[in-house]
């Protein structure tokens, strides 16, 4: 009973220590990829099925069976968007409620971005867009 209760505690403690402090980049990395991770996981089919079709637009071989997926993809692309609107977004929201603003999660945000690759002239309009928010 000790070992299974030591466990527990173990296993807590580095749940605690694995989470970043809110509101660092790194915690806005964590909060991501874990927020987008379920998501992607929930999503599994029809990302695959996205990332299947977009890979073969790329291959510039379009004919007449690929046109006819056009319309099932295109649904796909809005259950996928219905989806996110309704479960990524309220909790990214959370994010910015639980750092106060978005001006306090907008450097964060940033360098997420950066992180992944994101060019400076759209970090440009992110940080505009961030003032513009921070403002109304």
């Amino acid at each position: 009973m000790r070992l299974a209760a030591g466990l527990i505690g173990l296993a807590m403690l580095g749940a605690c220590a694995t989470t970043p402090e809110p509101c660092t980049p790194e915690w806005v990395e964590w909060k991501s990829e874990k927020i987008l991770s379920q998501f992607a996981l929930a999503n599994y089919s029809e990302v695959k099925r996205l990332r299947d079709f977009s890979e073969t637009l790329e291959g510039d071989n379009i004919g007449p069976l690929i046109a006819l997926q056009i319309p099932g993809m295109i649904e796909d692309f809005k259950v996928l968007a219905s989806e996110f609107e309704a479960d990524v977004l309220p909790a990214l929201n959370d994010a910015v409620d639980e750092c106060g603003s978005i001006q306090a999660l907008a450097p964060a945000l940033t360098q997420f971005l950066r992180d992944e690759g994101v060019g400076e002239d759209v970090l440009e309009w992110v940080e505009l867009l961030t003032v513009i928010a921070v403002e109304t």
